[in-house]
């Protein structure tokens, strides 16, 4: 358990709102849920299903059992996600509560079922849910998890996550970061605000939960969940960085665009040679900011702007030309990077804003939290065996000849999943290489249920309305030079990602 992988807080927040999936598909309205850092757009009926007369809510069918839009607990997640819930987990002495690990669980099946609805080529049963038992053409060995079908690797997401949320707590525990009033308000403020969504459909809020988390999950255990999420803020806030690493190089840069792969040789010249002209006509760092400014009023350089520079965050030359140990203030100078030319300036170093010590914290907690994983310090895992799920037969489904043939295969028969339009396509039952590195990025993002899945998110997810997402295009509009980590490419999670509205484009 070797290679480690930046978590940033662009992929971390990315990954956070990127799971609001939907597991039926009754007439929705939006809604939405409010808490001090984020707006969770969510989509849910109003009402659920009208009784006879019409007059109020079903809230239970024949069996007394309590329904969310017609459902209970086993319709709306199917006949595979049982072999999957009700394991005893423990992290070192700690014994996990089977609520908490269920959720966890049920999470990563609304991940992967918004996956298969989304366009990546996962099977869906006749229940017209994602097929869990459905079997890789090669077994995988990520990362020390043997995987075979997609609910050993749904349960494999689930169990990092899991596990990393309980590393969370334990080293904010030997840093001594107590958990602040801010994270008790917001855990009250989104349970009132779940609460209201219960009442809407009839139910009570433990009625509520129950439907979305199975009988048993309660008020208290959607509490104690919210609070290990919101922690990983307060054991952000108070992350103890090296004093080396509190200044950073201040440079302003104008950006004259010429994209790899997208521009001409005679386009890349011609950029060239106005960064050159620029340049010449800049006597100070100032002149950079201040020319470039109005130019890019005008649409002659892409960008003009002063920034921070935090490793890991940037693209490397941009980076490295910034924290050259000869800089000396009011260097400039022409940086290539796969964007194009950048006019740069550098201003001298300077103490970390609030918003870049947060990413710089994010990043050095969500890496230590990473290593600690993989360093396997802890003793964390369950001794239940874990039972393949049973493929769900219809006897007027289609064939599995005609199965494969809706799905988007490789010459060899293997599925293929499209990620991004800069990323190639990963196969899922491809080559062991191709393979594991899909399967490494998803863990890798799915990474401590401490701050990169959607804890509010899921309680909404599995009410709402069925709807695809659409992956959108990157906005040419957005700062053109920053770093995006691995992670924050779309995965499982996301993150659909979803997406920070101030993220720094690769």
């Amino acid at each position: 358990m070797k290679s480690l992988r930046k978590i940033t807080a662009i992929a971390l927040t990315s990954a956070m709102m990127a799971s609001f999936a939907a597991c039926n598909s009754q007439q929705t309205q939006e809604t939405s849920v409010t808490s001090d850092t984020s707006v969770i757009n969510i989509e849910t009926s109003a009402t659920g299903e009208t009784s006879a007369t019409g007059d109020e809510p079903q809230i239970t069918n024949e069996n007394g059992e309590f329904l969310i839009d017609g459902e209970t607990f086993e319709e709306r997640y199917g006949s595979q996600l049982g072999s999957y819930l009700n394991h005893q987990y423990t992290f070192d002495d700690i014994k996990i509560p089977q609520e908490e690990s269920n959720y966890y669980m049920i999470h990563q099946f609304v991940e992967f079922n918004n996956m298969a609805k989304s366009g990546y080529d996962l099977p869906l049963t006749s229940e017209g849910l994602v097929d869990l038992s459905y079997e890789f053409s090669e077994g995988l060995d990520v990362e020390g998890y043997e995987i075979k079908n997609v609910g050993d690797m749904m349960k494999s997401y689930a169990e990092v996550s899991i596990a990393c949320t309980y590393i969370c707590i334990d080293l904010g525990k030997e840093y001594g970061i107590e958990i602040s009033d801010r994270t008790y308000s917001k855990t009250e403020d989104q349970i009132e605000a779940v609460r209201t969504l219960a009442t809407e459909t009839g139910l009570t809020l433990d009625q509520f939960l129950s439907v979305n988390y199975g009988p048993g999950f309660t008020e208290q255990d959607f509490r104690d969940i919210l609070i290990n999420y919101y922690y990983y803020e307060d054991f952000v806030d108070a992350y103890p960085i090296p004093e080396e690493l509190t200044e950073v190089p201040s440079v302003v840069h104008a950006l004259f665009e010429a994209r790899e792969g997208l521009t001409t040789p005679e386009e890349d010249t011609a950029a060239y040679n106005k960064a050159t002209e620029f340049l010449a006509s800049c006597t100070t760092p100032d002149d950079i900011m201040t020319k470039g400014t109005e130019m890019a009023e005008e649409k002659i350089v892409a960008e003009c702007a002063q920034y921070q520079v935090v490793r890991g965050k940037f693209v490397i030359e941009f980076q490295d030309w910034a924290y050259d140990e000869n800089r000396q203030v009011g260097d400039m100078g022409i940086v290539k990077t796969s964007f194009g030319y950048h006019v740069m300036g550098f201003l001298g170093m300077e103490p970390l804003s609030d918003e870049e010590r947060n990413y710089l914290a994010s990043e050095l907690a969500s890496d230590e939290i990473y290593s600690v994983y993989y360093a396997e310090v802890h003793d964390f895992g369950t001794k239940d065996e874990y039972s393949d799920p049973v493929p769900v037969i219809d006897e007027s489904a289609e064939t599995e000849e005609t199965i494969a043939e809706s799905l988007q295969l490789d010459e060899n028969g293997n599925i293929i999943i499209e990620t991004t339009a800069s990323d190639p396509a990963l196969k899922i039952g491809a080559d062991k290489e191709s393979k594991g590195v899909m399967v490494t990025r998803i863990i890798a993002a799915c990474v401590g249920g401490v701050a990169i899945f959607a804890i509010i998110g899921l309680i909404i997810a599995t009410i709402a309305g069925d709807k695809k997402k659409k992956n959108e295009e990157p906005d040419e509009s957005e700062d053109v030079f920053s770093e995006e980590p691995v992670e924050n490419k779309p995965e499982a999670e996301k993150k659909a990602e979803p997406k920070e509205e101030n993220k720094k484009e690769d």
